[in-house]
């Protein structure tokens, strides 16, 4: 009866959707004693492999070079970086149901002194960018909280920066009418940079390197978009400058098109 449920399981819709799938993402410690039997598993029942590419991340250690370990106390939980915890409640966290009891006192005196203030909120994307940013082939990747607070910061620019485009030239993207648009040397100069950066997002996309595409995304949004493109089309949207009202600035159809350039930039 087993035989006959697995043969009928090999043509259950479910199955031939998911598999084989494309990437497997692990870690360097478990190719062989989990990876490796995947692939026997899946040519001996299946007959093909389960997934082509493996995508081997590095293993993260603190920012001192240990490995994270729950009785050295140098463990961070992702949703304490993401909400916050205060210092007492961290030091709780971190000496509770430890295998050594005995080391409760030392990593609760290096709790205090590494985050005598807790950890603050840093959201999820800041979180998410970092581990992108620092996903290098290396196999040892050197955590440091204070590179999700810049990440943070970054979020929180590009988040300004689609709330001044939102209020100033309205929500959605307006529809192109045909007419030809006359782009103005920002915009021209923008959407070259755009181009290149996509080029180059979706190249290191294509060979695994989210280091690389994390790189181009941050220099683009904060260096070309935030700090240039957007300071200067600022005195084109706001209808109190002088330059808009003296006409001196591009036309309705040149304006649409910049709010087009604008919206890809921030997707």
């Amino acid at each position: 009866m087993a035989v006959l449920d697995a043969r009928l399981a090999r043509h259950h819709p479910a199955l031939e959707r998911f598999y084989p799938g494309d990437v497997l993402v692990t870690g360097f410690d478990i190719i062989f004693f989990w990876v490796a039997r995947m692939i026997m598993m899946g040519l001996k029942f299946m007959g093909d492999v389960p997934f082509r590419d493996v995508y081997i991340t590095g293993l993260i250690r603190d920012e001192h070079g240990d490995k994270m370990s729950k009785s050295k106390g140098n463990v961070i939980d992702p949703l304490d970086i993401v909400d916050g915890i205060s210092l007492e409640e961290l030091v709780e966290k971190r000496t509770t149901g430890l295998m050594q009891p005995q080391l409760a006192p030392a990593i609760e005196r290096a709790t205090r002194r590494q985050y005598p203030a807790g950890i603050a909120p840093h959201g999820t994307d800041a979180l998410r960018f970092t581990f992108a940013a620092i996903a290098s082939p290396s196999r040892d990747i050197s955590f440091d909280l204070a590179r999700v607070g810049g990440y943070s910061k970054f979020c929180n620019k590009l988040w300004n920066a689609a709330r001044f485009l939102t209020m100033t030239l309205g929500e959605g993207t307006p529809a192109a009418d045909g007419a030809p648009v006359e782009l103005s040397v920002a915009d021209r100069w923008i959407r070259a940079r755009f181009g290149r950066t996509i080029e180059a997002v979706e190249s290191a996309l294509a060979d695994y390197r989210f280091d690389y595409a994390a790189s181009a995304l941050y220099e683009f949004t904060w260096y070309d978009f935030c700090d240039w493109y957007v300071e200067l089309v600022k005195p084109t949207c706001s209808p109190r400058t002088p330059a808009r009202r003296r006409g001196a600035v591009r036309s309705a159809r040149s304006r649409r098109c910049s709010k087009r350039c604008s919206a890809r930039c921030i997707r």
